[in-house]
């Protein structure tokens, strides 16, 4: 455990505390990528000077007298939901918060953030408004884009709800054919001119 020192634009700077809490003379620095796993600079806002956190230390260097120290590495990676999964696969999420842009979601247990952008929340128009939707709703979405290495993820409801139109379609024809009826009908049809035949 430690105490924020100072914040700089490429991470942070901690006092380094022993096992009772007292401050040592040593410091050590938490780069940006360290701090959490979505590697983003904008996570420093989070923290400022005399804070205490918590940190791993993850490499000492005594020829330069450095001490690197990580915050992330004390939680597993959340994106790791993800890591055996494909395009085309369908997760469940719950909805987070909603904006302008779209609705964010958590999906898996260490509620890895992902925003399904508003053209994606549905495939009717008059059903893509991010406002429809209220934190604790569940929604179900097709991975449309995974890049594991860039720890990035688009999903889409409005993918899935296409897919499971053709599919219902494939099965019992377009309701404007009149596949449906022919599916419901068809057999009495049959038995009916079996027995005209007959006669």
């Amino acid at each position: 455990m430690g105490t924020v020192k100072s914040v700089v634009d490429y991470g942070l700077f901690i006092s380094i505390n022993d096992k009772k809490g007292v401050s040592t003379s040593l410091d050590g620095l938490c780069h940006y990528k360290d701090v959490n796993y979505s590697e983003k600079e904008s996570e420093l806002e989070r923290f400022k000077k005399g804070q205490t956190v918590k940190f791993k230390v993850l490499e000492i260097n005594t020829k330069d007298d450095k001490i690197r120290l990580g915050i992330k590495q004390l939680e597993d990676d959340s994106f790791n939901f993800f890591r055996h999964l494909q395009v085309g696969d369908i997760v469940t999420s719950v909805v987070h918060s909603s904006s302008q842009n779209g609705v964010y979601v958590n999906v898996g247990k260490k509620n890895f953030s992902v925003l399904i952008k508003k053209n994606q929340l549905a495939k009717e128009p008059e059903n893509q408004r991010p406002q429809r939707f209220v934190p604790g709703d569940k929604l179900d979405a097709t991975i449309t884009e995974l890049e594991k290495d860039k720890r990035k993820v688009v999903l889409s409801v409005k993918r899935l709800e296409e897919t499971e139109q053709r599919k219902q379609i494939k099965k019992f024809g377009s309701k404007d054919s009149g596949g449906v009826l022919g599916e419901i009908l068809g057999p009495l049809l049959n038995k009916k001119k079996a027995k005209n035949k007959k006669k």
